[in-house]
């Protein structure tokens, strides 16, 4: 027998086999026999389910042959599709024929919404000692953190610095107010409430942060600014571009009296990045100014006149010694710079500074050592034409004394109330 004949043959002996498998597989189908007792039993299961949520007050529930036919109204579309959920879970349900309505009347849609608040309330009545206990005891922490707050010598032990001092009282105040909040939702049983509220300060505190960073700034810059010092008050001194004498240190800014008696604000951020040039520091002060004289001149006895004015002057330190050298040589004239050193805290330094070079114009005068102009000259002199006489200077010096005026002035400031001072003149400076 070929090969196709023997292929038949095996087909036909199997092709019956696989019709018999095929029929034994088993279908999903509808149980035939139901009976008055199992549509109860899906009733009062129906019933049951829906009486204990208060949507479904009005709904009714019919069961025949395993078949549910939901009927009533309900105030929203959600709550009829719940409904129809719920009887198509029951064990034994074949179908279900949804016909609940929705009850757009206010009535109707209120009710649920009364209940709630109704049943908060009764809640609310429970809780009242629960919420009475807690209030007693934020109560008496808020009142031990203002108790701690108003101590001075603890905080004064800690530090000097006020700024510091108030910083540490701050923080210990919310430190105590904080354990009493915590206590408090302890007692209700609400801590969980503690990590949304600090999720939420988190991400509230980033976007503070960033929209008040200059604050921030200013005022952490005045801390380190308190601490370190650089400055007291009364010192003459240079931030950037800004100069004048110090009047007090804020915790927002540097308060300076330019030297024209004007008050000047500059920002501590700007303070603490800005070189600080403190001229009062080193209560000693070197000063120096050029004179011109002409190129005919004896240079080492114009630079003798002008030292001799300088040592026998009043403010003037015998040391360091005053000195002169020449500084440059000019077209019409040789530049002779002197040098002279001034002890601030007995004698103001730009009164001497003036002074020293009057007194020097003047010897030079005295000892006809001339001074050229910047311009060129045409005289016409005749035989009997003289040299009209150099005006004399005065003999006396000039005051050069300390200029009380604008120390007079800070002073004043000082002594107002204003704002708290966070210079501490006692401290150790920087």
């Amino acid at each position: 027998m070929t090969l196709l004949p023997k292929l038949l043959v095996v087909v036909a002996v199997l092709a019956p086999t696989a019709a018999v498998c095929a029929d034994e597989t088993p279908s999903p189908s509808i149980d035939t026999e139901f009976s008055a007792q199992e549509d109860g039993r899906i009733e009062r299961r129906l019933e049951t389910l829906l009486s204990t949520l208060s949507p479904f007050d009005r709904v009714r529930i019919d069961v025949s042959d395993g078949i549910v036919t939901l009927q009533g109204t309900v105030a929203w579309e959600d709550d009829r599709e719940r409904a129809g959920e719920i009887a198509s879970n029951v064990e034994g349900v074949v179908l279900v024929q949804n016909r609940i309505e929705t009850d757009p009347s206010l009535g109707v849609r209120l009710g649920p919404v009364i209940d709630r608040l109704r049943d908060r309330f009764y809640d609310l009545l429970a809780t009242l000692p629960l919420l009475g206990a807690a209030l007693a005891v934020v109560a008496l922490f808020w009142l031990a953190a203002r108790f701690v707050g108003s101590l001075e010598r603890p905080f004064r032990q800690v530090s000097s610095n006020p700024l510091l001092r108030d910083l540490l009282r701050q923080t210990t105040r919310v430190a105590i107010l904080f354990c009493g909040l915590l206590l408090a939702l302890e007692v209700l049983e609400a801590t969980a409430f503690v990590g949304a509220v600090l999720g939420t300060a988190g991400v509230a505190g980033i976007a503070i942060g960033f929209a008040f960073r200059n604050v921030m700034e200013n005022y952490l810059a005045g801390i380190l600014l308190s601490l370190r010092q650089p400055f007291a008050p009364h010192d003459h001194v240079r931030i950037g571009t800004h100069e004048g004498k110090v009047v007090r240190l804020t915790s927002r800014a540097t308060v300076l009296m330019t030297l024209d008696g004007n008050h000047l604000n500059v920002p501590n951020a700007v303070v603490f990045r800005e070189a600080v040039l403190n001229f009062t520091r080193n209560p000693e002060r070197r000063f120096d100014f050029g004179v011109g004289v002409g190129t005919d001149e004896n240079l080492a006895e114009a630079q003798n006149a002008g030292l001799g004015v300088l040592r026998e002057m009043e403010g003037v330190l015998d040391e360091p010694s005053p000195f002169a050298h020449v500084e440059a040589l000019g077209d019409f004239n040789v530049t002779i710079r002197f040098y002279g050193w001034v002890d601030q805290s007995s004698h103001d330094f730009v009164k001497v500074a003036s002074e020293a070079i009057r007194l020097v114009k003047r010897a030079f005068d005295n000892a006809e050592i001339d001074i050229p102009e910047p311009t060129g000259r045409l005289r016409l002199v005749e035989a009997d034409d003289t040299r009209p006489p150099r005006p004399t200077e005065p003999d006396v010096q000039q005051d050069v004394g300390l200029d009380p005026d604008l120390d007079a002035k800070i002073a004043e400031e000082r002594d107002s109330d204003e704002e708290r001072d966070l210079l501490t003149p006692s401290a150790v400076l920087e």
